[in-house]
């Protein structure tokens, strides 16, 4: 529970709403180790009244959405001569010229620590689906900023609320975080625990949070993804990573391109690779004023290829088959070059 309305000390928890030496005294006695917040239920208080602020706690009071003032801890007389912001609060009836009544809401905030639980998906780099979860401690730093926020968003605030506001406000922010990470960081937990705990610090200062500890529990990619981190370890940017990866795939198939299964593997890959690993979107922006590259359609499969295209990318058919006749296949019965040692279809040794 993250939030408490007024009650009476009968239910064993809630504020206290007794009568000494004549005078009304408002306070929050039995508040629960998750509670946040606690509001007083009664909106007119009596001058005179006494509001208890215990260790660990602060009084705030709103009125139309607006903090006019805060009560820390100690035993406050409600007197706009005590108190000089009650002023602004105060309720004269007609007839009289001092104050009977102050119209407001107190709300009681704790400014111990709290842990949280955070969760669920980003995308690194704008592609690759990073799975995330963790805790966070923290503590109400600024009280009155943070009623402030809450207040002025929705006038309504409940547990319900409060809980909501903090799970949104530590996802969206993380969510950007993890998505605009470097590839290094993902080989390294702690580098990015560290950094999001730097990051959110100070996102939380902006609403009156302070950030203790921040801890991932799980940072994971998909297992189809893994054995892309050799790569993330020596990229700066995205677009190093990209290159690299282009680049390591480029090699690997050279290498496998004297042998008989690789010959057409390493066709097909060369043609594919562009579609494995298509730019990042900034590099897609960069190049778009460039004029679209003329296509033609493939007749055995319909997928369109760049006009130049020696293979199709998706069913390995040879383009130039028809020009140059070439020998037939006996395993996989394609048309093979003239001269060609392997298949380029099925690799078998001619």
């Amino acid at each position: 529970m993250l939030f408490g309305f007024g009650k009476d000390r009968k239910d064993g928890r809630g504020g206290r709403d007794d009568e000494v030496e004549n005078r009304r005294v408002i306070e929050w006695v039995y508040s629960e180790p998750d509670e946040l917040i606690y509001r007083w239920p009664d909106t007119n208080i009596p001058t005179m009244s006494v509001v208890i602020v215990r260790p660990g706690q602060a009084a705030i009071f709103v009125r139309d959405g607006k903090v006019y003032g805060v009560l820390r801890e100690g035993r406050h007389v409600l007197t706009s001569m005590n108190i000089p912001f009650l002023d602004k609060l105060a309720i004269i009836p007609g007839g009289k010229e001092i104050a009977t009544m102050f119209k407001a809401e107190i709300y009681f905030v704790s400014l111990t620590e709290h842990q949280g639980y955070f969760g669920g998906k980003a995308y690194a780099g704008n592609r690759f689906p990073v799975q995330y979860s963790g805790t966070y401690r923290y503590r109400v730093e600024k009280p009155e900023v943070f009623l402030e926020e809450l207040a002025g968003t929705n006038a309504d605030v409940d547990g319900a609320f409060i809980t909501d506001f903090l799970r949104s406000t530590i996802q969206s922010r993380l969510l950007k975080f993890i998505g605009d990470l470097p590839p290094k960081d993902f080989t390294e937990v702690l580098q990015v625990q560290n950094k999001a705990k730097a990051f959110l610090t100070t996102q939380f200062e902006q609403i009156g949070l302070k950030l203790i500890d921040l801890n991932f529990s799980q940072l994971t990619l998909p297992p189809e993804f893994e054995r892309l981190l050799p790569y993330f370890s020596s990229a700066e940017t995205w677009e190093q990573f990209y290159q690299i990866l282009q680049m390591q795939t480029l090699q690997d198939m050279s290498k496998n391109v004297g042998s008989e299964a690789g010959v057409g593997m390493g066709f097909g890959m060369g043609m594919m690779l562009p579609y494995m690993f298509p730019q990042p979107p900034q590099f897609a922006q960069a190049q778009s004023a460039q004029p679209a590259p003329q296509m033609k359609v493939c007749p055995n499969c319909k997928t369109q290829v760049p006009q130049n295209a020696r293979f199709c990318p998706n069913c390995g058919y040879r383009f130039e088959e028809s020009e140059n006749k070439g020998t037939i296949c006996p395993k996989c019965n394609a048309t093979v070059p003239a001269g060609a040692k392997f298949c380029p279809f099925c690799g078998t040794k001619l």
